[in-house]
């Protein structure tokens, strides 16, 4: 943690106190909901470590050496290390699922009260999913929101039936009236099962929703914000909708392949820290920094190119994973021999 403490959050910091007027206290405030984002992140990285270690000193001490002399396989030796990630990885989808996307979501609430700059706290591509009973009931996409002053661009907004939508909204932008939002430059359909589908726009709509700017800008919920179910059902419905999903396909399967890492993390690094007998502590930190470094590398430039849609999203969240895991596995055959 102490790497990205120094690091990018405390670059962040010092962009909410200059940039968007937040107080020191406001500030920390958002830090300290930011930080299990990002222990995610460092999960994988202490089974790297960890495993470094302790395989380097058992066999720095040569008990790898009378546990194989004995007949155990080194397979064998590293199995309870591989359930240990296993287990590290399952406990990561919880607290990604659990623990995450409630502190980002009041980060993201601290961040749009607190503001002093109306104009610097526009959110862009906001997504407004709510559900009833477990399922979904409405969606809002807007291109931009401007909490402070009451305006959305490029909104879609639809209500969804039993079966099929009620209502569909699309317009250019919309605005807060007091009580109520008003459309303009787009239209509203109907389904309505007594006079079927009919229309109203062009101008001064309203369509029902019923969530002030201050209250959408807490309801919006960033990829980070949702469950793996909440997104997933999100991105369907997009879909359907036919709006722009690579990103948050890219990110869905984030959810699950990042925990993953501390797996593979694990598999690579039991061997690697059989191969110097005297190496210290200083030499596994070294090379988990290095490894992470590989890793963390690819990862992004994947995710990269899979929210450009050069490639599926699907093989980018997956293929550091992937390549980790059969190197591992070739190391640890090339021991076993």
């Amino acid at each position: 943690m102490s790497v990205f403490v120094a690091g990018n959050l405390l670059l962040r910091l010092t962009d909410l106190i200059l940039a968007q007027g937040l107080s020191p206290w406001e500030a920390l405030e958002v830090l300290l909901f930011w930080l299990p984002g990002y222990l995610v992140l460092t999960f994988p990285m202490s089974m790297l470590l960890a495993t470094l270690l302790a395989f380097g000193r058992l066999s720095g001490e040569s008990e790898t050496v009378a546990m194989r002399a004995g007949g155990i396989s080194f397979p064998r030796i590293m199995a309870p290390a591989a359930a240990a990630g296993l287990l590290v990885s399952l406990l990561t989808i919880a607290f990604n699922e659990v623990v995450v996307p409630r502190s980002s979501q009041a980060a993201a609430n601290v961040l749009t009260s607190a503001s002093r700059h109306p104009m610097r706290n526009v959110r862009t591509d906001i997504l407004v999913p709510e559900y009833r009973d477990g399922r979904l009931r409405s969606l809002l996409y807007a291109g931009k929101l401007y909490p402070a002053l009451g305006k959305m661009e490029n909104v879609t907004y639809i209500q969804y039936g039993p079966r099929r939508p009620r209502v569909y909204v699309y317009a250019r932008r919309a605005v807060w009236k007091g009580r109520r939002w008003v459309f303009y430059g787009g239209r509203a359909l109907y389904d309505d099962p007594r006079r079927g589908l009919w229309r109203i726009g062009e101008a001064g709509f309203e369509v029902g929703l019923r969530y002030d700017p201050l209250q959408l800008a807490r309801r919006e919920k960033d990829p980070d914000e949702m469950t793996w179910r909440e997104l997933r059902d999100v991105i369907r419905h997009m879909q359907s909708q036919r709006l722009p999903t690579q990103d948050l396909l890219v990110r869905l399967h984030h959810k699950l392949s990042i925990p993953f890492a501390s797996l593979v993390f694990v598999l690579i690094a039991a061997p690697l820290a059989l191969r110097s007998h005297r190496s210290g502590s200083a030499w596994g930190f070294g090379l988990s920094l290095a490894i992470i470094l590989v890793y963390y590398l690819l990862w992004h430039s994947l995710a990269v190119i899979g929210e450009r849609g050069a490639l599926a999203p699907v093989v980018c969240a997956w293929a550091p994973n992937i390549a980790g895991a059969a190197l591992g596995v070739w190391l640890i055959a090339k021991l076993g021999r």
